[in-house]
């Protein structure tokens, strides 16, 4: 070990004694700035970032990382060294590629149909968010070319990207967008002409609108909160957390408030006051460019959020473009509609029974009308394709061979090649037995040149039930056939009342995204009787295809059950006595009863009367000053 330099230049044995100063700390000239490359799992990469202290550097790269020094990369430790004399630039460096992608949200800032307006979620290369010419920093004009932004013109039937965020640092965050709350807000609770002055509106807004209404709530949550969505009860990995099953409903994600009658997000308050949650940062701001307060304050929400994605992560982008002066944004379709201009205009015109921007998704309707739908499955005949079947070697399962060399094929050739496979996740194609006994699912689909090879689940199945004639007709259902709502049990005496809505029926669809809830009322009507029944949904795994109002047919093999909703009706709120099948079924004689009161449902159609209340109905205004 080399010896420090005065004790080495002593000559002989005795006592001697040292003196440093270091009163004294040398600094740094801003012109000679160290920078440190290096290596991090956090924080932003391929751009220098200027660290003041230590306290900032773990704010935003973290701390020393063992993992990373195990692999000879002390890019923390260098810098936190490095900072004992000074600041310096921290440089991360990252390579990245096409398969190197991130999850971004395009938000719905309108109150429109779920079909023409909806918030938009989908991967896209993490590398096309940032400038790229030089050292890389995170660009909104990228951000809006990465996601196919129309900068042109407003498109009244997509979303036009004037909320979009994406998480660009290494730790997952959840984030929540929502209207800004009243508290929050009340110096901006004025019109826009009074803000702006008579003749200086600009022509994107409506002079009557309020400032307010163009306000949104952001809070970023560490961690990973979201739901997953390939399922019908998205959130259902909280039912058994002790902390957060009170918050989070199975479909609907997170709860805003303890009870309806709230003014407030008590719910949401609590759930950011538990100790398990870490909340980054909370954000009040607008979505109009530049926007500035009264004391000269920019409130515009690119401006207050990308300020801290260095320790956040999340990056948000609006189409500023759109905000030109020519085009009215301000409550119109694909706009910016928070409070429901469009809701009024829809339901003038037709119905809306739902809305998906922001962060809120659910109905907004009193009634839901589902109506009875069965599946017959189609049917095609052989006129020119050989069929052969066979078990596979050391299999049990069915093989099907369809050959055809003819140009063009034949129906069955043609619809055989339409079928999918089943897994245990996703639904494909059953074929219905010669018997008409049980439907029969397809787990394996190929097609090569004239010749196709369906291989069929042998569980509950065998080779009696496939026909190899040259007039074999088949009878089949497809993934994307799926639809029936009806009623689960034939009408015996006895027998228990429910409805089935399988996968691909707007009765499941609206149950997984949250419409349906339990607690919501039916109200039957039979020989000027009323029956009123409170339901119940449960997403089940379903063995039965309903082909006619008082028949289903078995799938053969359990493992392949469809995805559904049961609707199971109790004469009380309790949930205690089931309802009768005569007071609550699609196949009687009379109707369910709209939330009016008064009128009914169509034949064989189920009317839902949700716990959402009829927000559809509107009050004429008779006038609007105090002198009319």
């Amino acid at each position: 070990m080399a010896l420090d330099p005065k004790i080495a230049s002593l000559k002989a044995a005795g006592t001697y004694r040292f003196e440093f100063d270091k009163s004294q700390v040398v600094s740094i000239p801003a012109n000679q700035t160290r920078l440190v490359v290096g290596f991090s799992k956090t924080g932003p990469f391929n751009t220098p970032v200027f660290i003041p202290d230590t306290a900032f550097f773990k704010q935003v790269y973290g701390d020393i990382d063992r993992n990373l020094e195990r692999k000879d990369s002390y890019f923390h430790r260098s810098c936190l060294t490095a900072l004992e004399r000074g600041p310096i630039l921290a440089l991360n460096l990252l390579a990245l590629d096409a398969n190197d992608k991130v999850n971004a949200v395009r938000f719905s800032t309108a109150s429109t149909l779920d079909t023409s307006q909806k918030n938009a979620g989908a991967d896209y290369e993490l590398s096309k968010f940032y400038n790229r010419d030089k050292f890389w920093f995170p660009s909104t004009d990228d951000f809006l070319t990465n996601v196919g932004a129309n900068t042109d013109a407003l498109q009244p039937t997509t979303v036009n990207d004037f909320l979009d965020i994406v998480n660009l640092g290494q730790n997952p965050i959840s984030v929540i967008a929502k209207k800004s709350a009243l508290t929050n807000v009340l110096p901006f609770q004025v019109t826009v002409e009074e803000w702006y002055g008579a003749a200086n509106v600009p022509g994107f807004l409506n002079k009557d609108s309020l400032i307010s209404d163009f306000f949104v709530d952001i809070f970023v949550i560490e961690g990973n909160f979201g739901g997953d969505f390939g399922t019908t009860t998205p959130y259902s990995r909280f039912n058994a957390d002790p902390t957060f099953q009170k918050y989070f409903d199975p479909t609907q994600g997170i709860k805003r408030r303890k009870f309806q009658s709230d003014s407030t997000d008590t719910l949401l308050q609590e759930f950011f006051n538990e100790t398990e949650v870490t909340l980054q940062a909370t954000y009040t701001a607008c979505l109009i460019p530049d926007f500035v307060d009264l004391l000269g304050n920019n409130l515009f929400v690119e401006k207050l959020v990308n300020a801290d994605t260095a320790s956040t992560g999340l990056f948000v982008t609006v189409n500023e473009d759109l905000f030109d002066g020519d085009t009215l944004i301000d409550g119109v379709q694909g706009g910016i509609d928070m409070i429901g201009h469009n809701i009024e205009y829809i339901q003038a015109n037709s119905i809306q029974d739902d809305i998906n921007m922001l962060s809120y998704s659910g109905s907004i309707v009193s009634d839901l009308n589902y109506c009875r739908t069965l599946d017959t499955g189609t049917v095609v005949t052989n006129s020119s394709s050989i069929i052969t079947k066979s078990i596979p070697t050391g299999s049990t399962d069915i093989q099907l061979q369809i050959v055809n060399a003819n140009d063009p094929k034949d129906a069955l050739w043609n619809a055989f090649d339409s079928m999918s496979a089943n897994t245990a996740t996703v639904v494909g194609t059953f074929i219905l037995s010669q018997d008409g006994t049980k439907y029969i699912p397809v787990i394996s689909k190929q097609t090569v040149g004239d010749t196709i090879t369906i291989l069929l689940s042998g569980d509950g199945a065998d080779l009696a039930d496939f026909s190899t004639a040259a007039d074999a007709s088949y009878n089949y259902i497809n993934e994307a056939d799926f639809d029936f709502v009806a009623d689960e049990f034939s009408p015996i005496n006895g027998t228990p009342a429910g409805i089935i809505g399988s996968y691909g029926s707007t009765l499941q669809t609206q149950f997984a995204n949250g419409t349906l809830t339990d607690g919501d009322e039916a109200v039957y009507v039979l020989g000027g009787i009323e029956y009123t029944s409170y339901l119940v949904m449960n997403a089940i795994e379903y063995g039965w295809i309903h082909t006619a109002p008082t028949q289903r047919v078995a799938i053969s093999d359990p493992a392949y059950s469809i995805p559904a909703v049961r609707i199971t009706p109790y004469q009380e709120d309790g949930y205690i006595n089931l309802t009768p099948h005569q007071e609550f079924t699609l196949n009687g004689a009379g109707f369910f009863l709209k939330s009016d009161g008064s009128t009914l449902a169509a034949a064989n159609c189920l009317n839902v009367q949700t716990l959402k209340g009829a927000l559809n109905l509107t009050i004429d205004i008779l006038g609007d000053s105090i002198n009319e």
